[in-house]
């Protein structure tokens, strides 16, 4: 029984990952607060600044919400959207007496 629990024990020690998880969603306002010894943490998963504003009151005046700069809203995973002046072609204009 023992070794059962230690060999699971172990098993969840390798299936622990060490790195610091990333959020996938990159939201248009961010919470920038100070951690204490030049330490800052920023969450840009806020999708309203009423939503930052609430994870903001837990952090006192540590922290403010911020526009996020890194947050492409025409991003759909193919890049940013051309212009639609660029994707026009120049319609035949017709000849003035």
């Amino acid at each position: 029984m023992r070794t059962l629990i230690a060999l699971g024990f172990v098993a969840a020690l390798l299936t622990l990952d060490g790195r610091p998880s990333h959020a996938s969603y990159e939201g248009p306002w961010c919470m920038i607060a100070n951690a204490g010894r030049d330490h800052v943490i920023e969450r840009c998963h806020f999708r309203s600044f009423e939503a930052c504003e609430r994870e903001r009151q837990f952090w006192g005046t540590a922290a403010f919400c911020n526009v996020s700069h890194r947050y492409l809203p025409n991003w759909h995973g193919r890049g940013i959207d051309p212009p639609r002046s660029a994707t026009r072609k120049a319609k035949a204009r017709p000849k003035s007496r």
